[in-house]
């Protein structure tokens, strides 16, 4: 009896060892944002081992741009992650992974309270920039964390967060190119493994997947809301700024299965185009690649493209 007293000892201590080193000591944190960036700075690309909080960075790398007069911004998801370094391009990328239009409107925040100069900006416009049901929440972890919400306590009892923060090389130097690496523009390269993957296989994987990724509920909404995004552009325009929306398509052997199974794609299509005119920006891209002469092996798979495919998109 002693024993398994012990045992149970043990092991409802292990949740409390948990989640004090990770709410600690949290590669969420501020502090480890500040040490990642300024290695960026320092370095230009580094590798990261690591799963970190994008936001958290791409705050605290908004931040340091106050110093800086920057010519061209983007915004968008991992689908504009290569836009910058990857293409031959100079601008400052503050894409996040799963971005949606809270993630933009803190970045936009932001660069407005840290005073960054820009003049031109990008904004990535994905099928689902007006689906009001997506249940994309990482745009909560742009606040540094004061408070203990389910989902906050979700994060800081994962056993693999808690795996991360013990890790002792969490970030470094780029020694070997074939690995992922992030520069310090706020672009990616993708690790040898993944450019070099079955794109077709990949393709056909993530069509097969229901709902397609973000568009969970978009067929509820009757009527799309463009509100918040035409009050984001609205305000850009009224500083002077240059806008570029870029929509990107889904690659050409499955683009048409999905706008037909998500109808509401040809009703963004639709409301773009009314922005365009009224409101006087520019829009690149199409959601039909076939009018971008887009091909499949142009994608590393069901929704991201590689450098050329994504130079093809912006020319």
């Amino acid at each position: 009896m002693k024993y398994l007293f012990r045992e149970i000892l043990l092991f409802s201590l292990i949740p409390l060892i948990i989640l004090w080193v990770n709410s600690n000591h949290g590669i969420h944190s501020k502090d480890f944002n500040q040490s990642l960036v300024d290695y960026l700075i320092k370095y230009d690309s580094i590798s990261i081992q690591v799963n970190i909080n994008e936001r958290g960075v791409t705050r605290e790398r908004v931040r340091r741009d106050s110093v800086n007069l920057i010519s061209t911004v983007v915004l968008g998801s991992s689908r504009s992650m290569l836009f910058g370094e990857p293409i031959g391009r100079v601008v400052k990328n503050y894409s996040m992974s799963g971005a949606i239009l809270s993630d933009f409107e803190n970045v936009y925040s932001e660069m407005k309270n840290s005073s960054v100069r820009f003049d031109t900006i990008y904004i990535e416009v994905s099928p689902w920039i007006f689906n009001s049901n997506v249940e994309e929440r990482r745009f909560e972890d742009w606040e540094e964390q004061n408070h203990y919400d389910l989902r906050t306590l979700k994060k800081y009892l994962s056993v693999k967060y808690f795996l991360d923060n013990i890790s002792l090389n969490k970030f470094g130097r780029v020694v070997d190119e074939d690995k992922f690496i992030r520069y310090s523009d706020g672009t990616i390269k993708y690790d040898r493994e993944y450019r070099t993957g079955n794109s077709r296989r990949k393709i056909l994987d993530y069509i097969s997947k229901f709902p397609v990724y973000h568009l969970e509920g978009f067929n509820e909404i009757n009527n799309l809301k463009e509100d918040g995004f035409v009050k984001l552009i609205s305000e850009l325009k009224s500083e002077g700024k240059f806008v570029f929306l870029v929509k990107h398509p889904y690659p050409p052997s499955i683009n048409d299965s999905i706008i037909s199974i998500y109808p509401n794609i040809e009703k963004t299509e639709l409301i773009l185009n009314s922005l365009e005119r009224e409101m006087d920006v520019t829009i690149i891209g199409s959601f039909y690649p076939d009018r971008l002469g887009i091909i499949d092996s142009d994608y590393y798979d069901g929704m991201h493209l590689t450098p050329s495919g994504l130079s093809k998109l912006l020319n």
